[in-house]
């Protein structure tokens, strides 16, 4: 099994108990194999695991297709109409407004 840490990023996840954005800065992502196993600062690294300096970068794990921007969904009339879908309850518009 692979084991990456991802370090010194900003890692933008989501936080089950309030139902918002959680976000860590100046953290590190430790991924074994498929699974995150842990976020945040002073993560103890695991002797082999390969380190990746994302130093200046924002991770954004289990968010897909971060490459659309949210407020070009109505844009196109050749888009899915999925301006109306919600995210954990919240309207997307608002996640897209939500404040880092």
């Amino acid at each position: 099994m692979t084991t990456k840490l991802f370090s010194n990023g900003t890692i933008l996840s989501f936080d089950d108990e309030t139902n918002a954005v959680k976000v860590f800065r100046n953290s590190s992502m430790l991924v074994n194999g498929d699974q995150i196993t842990a976020i945040g600062a002073g993560i103890e690294v695991p002797a082999r695991a390969e380190i990746i300096d994302v130093t200046g970068k924002i991770l954004t794990p289990g968010f897909i297709n971060t490459l659309v921007a949210l407020s070009e969904i109505r844009c196109s009339p050749f888009t899915v109409r999925c301006w109306s879908a919600k995210t954990r309850g919240k309207p997307l518009v608002q996640v897209e407004r939500a404040e880092l």
